[in-house]
């Protein structure tokens, strides 16, 4: 009796009205990050859109996991920020955005994104390392776009189980039972949802990210052994094989495209596994309403970083975001200094593959 009376106070406490205010500005900051993520990935977008070599080979894959966190930042962050705050403000009132379908949309575009994610890192890894094979198998657009449509395909099937039970529940076709089977049943629902939230989360989102990260340390690894091999003095004569120059940009390029997702992987990673690593091992340390709120901060800023990410490690990137300020701002030289800058020798692109 005393646990359903704390569980009760606990409930009452998290939707009192009278908050700290240090929480309003919280949620002031999170939805300020969530907009300023969602006006960087729009930048992108338009830059890939512009440049064709953007939207070659790899480009397919990057654009699908710039689509994804665009609607992150743009519409699921804003509105749950939104209902946090409605239900500070008006605990009574029932907020119409907490719905079963926006939540299963968002958890599916949650799992798609995870997903693009192990298939950009295996593109890359086939790219750099086996670059005849990937070239003769996985460069075609067929592919790359079915590809596409099975992340997609993959994060709707594994949040299908979890929004078919909340709309099960939902119709309450056992509301006019005996009390005593109503409680067993709404115990054995919570149980129930916690088993497929832990199956959920382990195939969408863990399973992917030891993927993602199992596969670029792979790759280092092995560039890391490449490099110590080709510093060695020569074996044989001056009349070594060596690569031809452009095999050799290409590879360069190939490469500074992994360095930028591998950098963007780990940050995400960083903030994305602090929430489940508290919730698993610091239960007590999770209850605390400041936790909650900065985990969830933590969420947005590894989505928010990524387009800085991509700019600031690939002049590709670097060139369109500077073409895009320069038509919308009419600022001559901004972001990379003088109009020089153009006219310097750049990596070539790769042909139609990246």
């Amino acid at each position: 009796m005393s646990d359903k009376s704390t569980s009760g106070s606990q409930l009452d406490k998290a939707v009192d009205p009278d908050r700290p205010l240090w929480q309003y500005f919280w949620i002031a900051v999170t939805m300020a990050l969530s907009l300023l993520a969602a006006l960087l990935f729009i930048v992108l977008l338009l830059a890939v859109g512009r440049k064709r070599k953007l939207r070659a080979g790899a480009g397919i894959l990057i654009s699908n996991l710039l689509i994804s966190e665009l609607l992150l930042t743009a519409i699921f962050f804003p509105l749950s920020s939104i209902a946090i705050y409605h239900s500070l403000a008006y605990p009574k009132d029932y907020f119409l955005l907490s719905d079963a379908a926006l939540d299963f949309v968002r958890i599916s575009v949650i799992y798609s994104f995870h997903w693009n994610g192990a298939f950009l890192a295996l593109n890359r890894y086939c790219a750099v390392l086996h670059p005849r094979f990937y070239q003769d198998k996985f460069s075609s657009r067929r592919l790359l776009f079915g590809l596409v449509v099975l992340t997609w395909l993959i994060g709707f099937t594994i949040a299908v189980p979890t929004y078919t039970k909340n709309v099960f529940e939902d119709t309450l076709w056992y509301e006019d039972l005996s009390p005593d089977y109503s409680s067993s049943n709404n115990s054995s629902s919570k149980d129930h949802r916690k088993s497929l939230s832990c199956i959920r989360n382990t195939f969408g989102a863990y399973i992917p990210a030891v993927l993602i990260g199992a596969i670029y340390c792979t790759l280092f690894c092995h560039i890391a052994v490449l490099y110590r091999d080709e510093r060695r003095p020569p074996a044989t004569s001056a009349s070594s094989s060596a690569s031809p120059p452009t095999e050799s940009l290409v590879r360069q390029r190939r490469l500074a495209v992994a360095k930028m997702l591998f950098v963007s992987y780990w940050f995400f990673g960083v903030c994305f596994m602090t929430t489940p690593i508290i919730y698993s091992f610091f239960p007590s340390t999770f209850v605390r309403p400041e936790v909650q709120t900065w985990t969830r901060t933590l969420d947005v800023l590894g989505h928010t970083f990524n387009p800085i990410i991509f700019v600031a490690m690939n002049m590709d990137y670097q060139q369109a975001v500077k073409e895009i300020l320069k038509e919308f701002l009419n600022v001559q030289g901004f972001w990379l200094g003088t109009e020089a800058v153009n006219e310097k020798t750049v990596i070539p692109a790769a042909p139609a593959d990246q």
